[in-house]
């Protein structure tokens, strides 16, 4: 059984902005184990209240609605 990959699981997460400027981003992301609270900030990058370590869907699913496409 393949594994569902972290940027499939982000495309069905809710996502709650509560706050979105240039610099600073904060929402919360409805995931399979409850509400968890997403937040970047140009100085510390993104951060997550899930026990995860490294980059999870939570951030990739806020991150899919803030942040604008680069230009090639």
């Amino acid at each position: 059984m393949a594994t569902e990959t972290i940027d499939a699981k982000a495309d069905r997460l809710e996502v709650q902005i509560k706050f979105c400027t240039e610099h600073v981003v904060s929402a919360a992301v409805r995931g399979d184990t409850g509400v968890h609270d997403v937040r970047s900030t140009r100085n510390e990058g993104w951060r997550c209240s899930c026990p995860c370590h490294r980059r999870c869907s939570h951030v990739a699913a806020v991150a899919k609605v803030t942040m604008r496409p680069v230009k090639a």
